[in-house]
């Protein structure tokens, strides 16, 4: 069975409510998310000196659009037919393209 490194990251609270994106004061004293926080520790002598950026996935789903631009935007008919076409009525949610794009993005 494979083991794990587990890190704790302490951070100092400002709120502690439910419902409410939780705040702390980070290593410099300023005020910050965890996000923020988590790229503090990492980014200091004992996180190991690294640099990272907190985009919510957003590069890996820009990345896998223009890499796969050709294959999301072929030329299949009907699929793109109205602007205010009700959403899971229209072809581009039906499993028969689904698995044509299936079978391109994996060929790619």
């Amino acid at each position: 069975m494979m083991s794990f490194l587990q890190v704790f990251i302490t951070g100092r609270p400002l709120n502690c409510k439910t419902g409410v994106k939780s705040r702390f004061y980070s290593y410099d004293d300023q005020q910050c998310g965890v996000e923020e926080l988590a790229l503090q520790y990492y980014a200091g002598v004992s996180g190991g000196g690294w640099q990272g950026i907190h985009s919510e996935s957003g590069i890996w789903m820009t990345l896998f659009a223009l890499l796969m631009w050709d294959v999301l935007f072929m030329d299949v008919p009907n699929v793109f037919w109205h602007p205010f076409q009700v959403p899971f009525t229209s072809p581009i949610f039906i499993s028969c393209y689904f698995i044509v794009w299936l079978k391109l993005v994996v060929s790619n």
